[in-house]
Parts: structure tokens; sequence; C-alpha cells
């Protein structure tokens, strides 16, 4: 069966519209890349936002990305060295590398103001969230994974992708 990203783009913008951030996440290769829509920096970069705003590490890391190869954003190593910091609080690995690269662009009082707001952030974060949108009631489902995210899983398996959130859609984890 043929990929077709635009439909992909469809259900990834239905869950991601409902603040789902690995949907969110994935949304934004297809505006980056191109795929079944025009190239759009600018709505890419807000994909990646509202991931990354959730926690979502590989986001924050993308986003990183954006600010300090200058993406669709002008450049910015201080807002770089913010979100690839909040990445590797994460554990991500190769968020630290770039972030102790990055760091050496910007002046130590920066580099302390910007650890200062990642430290306001992040506890800001872990407080409970209360939601906006009703609890589901409860049921017991089998919840396909849309967590696990990778570029490989995002470029090479699309179908695959678009039949789970066909799947999630069904169940009502998203709503029409």
């Amino acid at each position: 069966m043929p990929q077709d990203y635009a439909e992909a783009g469809k259900w990834y913008r239905k869950a991601a519209e409902q603040d789902i951030a690995p949907a969110q996440y994935n949304l934004r290769v297809i505006y980056l890349k191109g795929r079944g829509v025009s190239q759009d920096y600018a709505e890419a970069f807000k994909w990646y936002s509202k991931a990354a705003e959730q926690g979502h590490a590989s986001a924050q890391y993308s986003l990183g990305l954006m600010y300090a190869r200058e993406d669709g954003v002008p450049r910015d190593y201080t807002e770089a060295y913010f979100w690839f910091s909040l990445a590797s609080k994460r554990g991500s690995k190769k968020s630290a590398k770039t972030m102790n690269m990055v760091s050496q662009l910007l002046p130590k009082n920066e580099i302390s103001t910007v650890d200062q707001r990642v430290a306001a952030w992040r506890s800001k974060k872990t407080e409970p969230r209360k939601s906006a949108r009703p609890s589901l009631p409860a049921r017991k489902m089998e919840t396909p994974s849309i967590t696990k995210d990778k570029d490989a899983e995002i470029n090479g398996d699309v179908e695959a992708r678009l039949q789970q959130l066909k799947r999630i859609y069904e169940q009502g984890l998203i709503e029409k």
C-alpha cells in the first residue's frame, strides 16, 4: 500500500489538536519536510513547540536544533540551550552533548540565567495539571503505543502509524 502523507497528516492533526504530544511531534515532520502539504517551517515550529511545552524530549531537542540552525526561526543560541537543557534533563544524551557545544557560544552569566529558567520551567511543569477536558470513562481497552517515536518510524512506515491513529480514533480517544 502506498504511503499517503496527506491522510497521515489528517489523523495526526486530529490527535495533535487534542494535545497528544507524540502526534504533535509527528505532525511537524509533515510540515518540515513538505510531505502531503506545502513545506511550512512556521507550522512545523508550532507543532514542535506544542509538544516541547508538554515535555516531549525529542520535540525539545528538535526545537533546540531549529534555533541553533536557524531553521525557519531566527538563530538564537540562548533558546537552543534552553530546549537542549530541558531535553537533557529528560534523559536525552544527544541533547546533553549538543547543549554542551552550544554552551561554549554563550557567556557564563547567560547560561546561569537560562539554568534558572529551566529550573523554574521544570518546577512549574511538575505541579499537577488541571485538565480542561473531561476524563474518559473507566474502561479496559488496548491502547496502541504512539509514544515511542523515532525518525526512522516516521519516515519509514507512515502507513503503520496511520493505522495506529485510526485505532485510537475508533476507540474514542480522539474526538471527531
